[in-house]
């Protein structure tokens, strides 16, 4: 998998055992580059291309961008939907199928006694999707308590996991975690065969060997 970047000459290869480090020291290059790859994450056009095997993806599918790790959000509008198509799927493949249908059963005629005793028109939709009864009793993700890193963690294993997603792109992660929670995420990505970019607007002293870097300096000189 290869991200590339009109205004960079150099190729950002995504490959195994290897989590691609982007410094950019230029403010004006830094802003212009995470803004384009926020947008693009978020499904607007853009000048990245993400590529597997020479075939261009869509990076809206297959990309998350994190600017705050203390915003991730575990229950968004695609993880509860994926969430709760899975639920409705094993729901209509097992043996909770007619019990979700006594279940409605009992919720109408519950309703129909209730509507009888007030002296006006009413009407109800007496046909309940499943996925209404799991949106009304709130289901959702657990959101995990513990350590930041920990929660970047499981953040990632979720969006991976549920959605797909291949490629998360952090933005001066290391203002938030030292050395060792860093490496703590790298060997996760790793061992997940996910693929992360870090991208950072300083040069830190202490270096993984599990990084490949790549420098924009203030000149706007690359370094790689």
């Amino acid at each position: 998998m290869k991200l590339t970047y009109p205004d960079f000459q150099f190729k950002i290869d995504m490959v195994e055992n290897c989590i691609n480090k982007l410094i950019i020291e230029n403010p004006s290059i830094f802003t212009t580059t995470v803004k384009e790859i926020v947008k693009q994450s978020q499904g607007e056009e853009g000048r990245f291309i993400l590529s597997e095997e020479n075939e261009i993806i869509r990076i809206t599918d297959n990309v998350i961008c994190i600017i705050n790790p203390f915003a991730i959000n575990f229950n968004d509008r695609k993880v509860l939907s994926k969430l709760y198509a899975l639920l409705k799927n094993e729901v209509q493949n097992s043996e909770f199928w007619l019990l979700s249908n006594q279940v409605f059963s009992e919720m109408v005629q519950f309703i129909e006694q209730i509507v009888e005793t007030v002296d006006y028109p009413i009407t109800y939709f007496d046909e309940m999707d499943i996925s209404a009864l799991f949106k009304f009793m709130d289901i959702k993700i657990e959101v995990p308590e513990g350590d930041l890193v920990g929660q970047i963690i499981d953040y990632i294993k979720l969006m991976s996991q549920l959605l797909g997603y291949q490629v998360f792109v952090f933005v001066n992660l290391g203002s938030y975690l030292d050395f060792f929670e860093l490496v703590e995420l790298y060997k996760f990505a790793i061992y997940q065969k996910i693929h992360l970019l870090m991208i950072e607007s300083y040069t830190n002293i202490s270096r993984s060997s599990y990084e490949k870097i790549y420098i924009v300096d203030k000149d706007g000189c690359e370094l790689y």
